[in-house]
């Protein structure tokens, strides 16, 4: 009877654990390798298979890769520096001020001081083929100073010495050109006018050494301006862009290049031509703008642009009703520069341009680009508003010059005003330290932080010329003008006065919001 027991046990406990594993199968508790163990005859797992739409944008970027990677240039560049050396590696003298014994190991003291020795500094940088005869583009801080330019081209051994056509610094662009016995592979140009925030972007270059690498994201933004110059236009993309990059091409899903790789936003929070890391935001140049320097560069090896000879600023929404202008379109005339195009035109000081020839005015920016494209001796018609009038002036554009050094700045003095400004009155010393063109104002020696004038964007060592369109010749008179501003204040509204200062020579208008108390 006990066997019999025992066995129904046995059975009925092997029978629960065939029907746990059947159902632990079946709710896939337990574990299944797919591996294969070809000793035993084990059958490979199967990869999955991608959607169609999947395969066919992988398709379209390994097409971009493999027609741009041939336009690819590898750009090396070196410059001799001389460096005085050092018998100690930077140390102290271990002789103390023995001139004998420095006489006796090392030659003495004077005479090594004055042995200079060379170096050879090198950089890394990128570049893409525009012609197929061997004209590259680049950046001109890639070989900027440089005494020798190596180019080379993936798939290629050989290594080209490269010649400097011509760089433009305002625009950081630069053509480079080598000699090759057969005809290269230029990159296809695409039109950056057309590039929409969101669209593929994929950058092409050299990071750290690295040939021929390539990084996808889209655009991120257009228009970005991020104080490199006068001319700052720059597309904004995630596509990793690392030192090395700088000079190579950023690309479109078709294979077109809309701009030039040129800088970064760092780690260490600021712009860099290829500094630190990439944290995903990195800069182009708009081949638009490119293409119109590296075709005057081509021809000529420089580059040439129009010049109306004033000083322009913004219309803000303050200045607008400060100076009761309807429209915050166009750009302001500030300062104009005598015996210049604008004043030989008959153009004024606080004339709103909204016109140039046939294009609409929006802003600064757009201004500068559209007058620089018209270049040297190009005559174009200027329309303003002039004391709520169209008035239209008919100009011959000239050369742009160099721009003008900075300024100096004043001491302090223990004059202030209830907008936190410390002011001095102009003498003539300070005038000739500043570069002043005024006789007549007061010098802003020190700026409140976060104060109105702060906010306002008030510097130390502007000029106060005006204030509330009155004349201002000591700092009691700025003080009575802000007080009789004041008066005018009702309830709690804003008050702001409307200041014309000079800052390095030229006029400016700002608007100041005046505090409560």
């Amino acid at each position: 009877m006990k066997t019999k027991t025992r066995i129904a046990l046995v059975a009925t406990l092997i029978m629960g654990i065939m029907i746990g594993l059947v159902i632990a199968a079946r709710l896939d508790l337990i574990p299944i390798s797919n591996a294969a163990d070809a000793s035993k005859g084990g059958v490979e797992g199967k990869a999955l298979q991608p959607s169609s739409a999947a395969l066919d944008v992988q398709n379209d970027f390994v097409r971009v890769a493999d027609l741009i990677k041939p336009s690819m240039v590898n750009i090396n560049t070196a410059k001799i520096v001389e460096m005085r050396s050092h018998p100690f590696f930077g140390f102290s003298n271990p002789f103390g001020e023995d001139d004998e014994m420095m006489e006796k190991f090392f030659g003495g003291r004077r005479q090594q001081q004055n042995q200079k020795q060379e170096f050879k500094q090198t950089s890394l940088g990128s570049g893409f083929i525009i012609k197929s005869d061997g004209y590259i583009l680049t950046n001109a801080h890639v070989v900027k100073d440089v005494d020798e330019i190596i180019v080379k081209i993936p798939g290629d051994e050989k290594e080209y010495d490269a010649e400097l056509v011509g760089a433009d610094q305002l625009t950081d662009i630069a053509v480079i050109r080598i000699k090759a016995d057969r005809q290269l592979a230029a990159a296809p140009i695409g039109d950056s006018d057309k590039v929409r925030i969101g669209e593929w972007a994929i950058a092409f270059g050299n990071p750290f050494g690295l040939e021929s690498t390539v990084t996808a994201g889209i655009i991120s933004a257009r228009g970005r301006v991020i104080g490199q110059g006068p001319y700052d236009d720059f597309l904004q993309t995630d596509a990793a862009i690392n030192p090395g990059n700088s000079g190579g091409p950023l690309v479109n899903i078709r294979g077109e290049v809309i701009g030039v790789n040129t800088a970064i936003y760092s780690n260490g929070g600021g712009i860099m031509g290829g500094g630190s890391g990439n944290i995903g935001i990195g800069f182009a140049i708009p081949i638009n703008m490119a293409r119109e320097v590296f075709e005057q560069l081509i021809e000529t090896g420089t580059v040439s642009r129009g010049y109306l000879g004033i000083y322009i600023d913004d219309i803000t929404e303050q200045l607008a009703r400060a100076m009761k202008i309807e429209s915050k379109d166009g750009a302001i005339v500030t300062n104009i520069i005598p015996d210049a195009p604008a004043d030989k035109a008959g153009m004024k000081v606080e004339d709103v341009i909204i016109k140039l020839n046939d294009i609409d005015i929006k802003n600064v920016k757009q201004l500068q680009k559209e007058v620089a494209k018209l270049g040297k001796g190009a005559k174009a018609t200027v329309t303003v508003m002039r004391d709520g009038k169209k008035v239209k002036l008919n100009v011959k554009l000239d050369e742009r010059p160099d721009e003008t050094a900075d300024a100096s700045q004043p001491k302090k003095d223990d004059a202030k005003t209830s907008l936190g400004m410390q002011l001095q009155s102009l003498d003539s010393k300070t005038a000739k330290q500043l570069e002043a063109k005024t006789e007549k104002g007061v010098v802003v020696a020190g700026v409140e932080p976060n104060g109105p004038a702060d906010k306002a964007g008030i510097m130390q060592g502007d000029i106060i010329i005006k204030a509330d369109r009155k004349e201002v010749e000591t700092p009691s008179d700025l003080r009575e003008i802000i007080k009789d501003v004041s008066k005018g204040r009702k309830g709690d509204e804003p008050v702001e006065i409307l200041l014309v200062i000079e800052r390095r020579g030229y006029n400016r208008f700002i608007v100041v919001e005046m505090p409560k108390n």
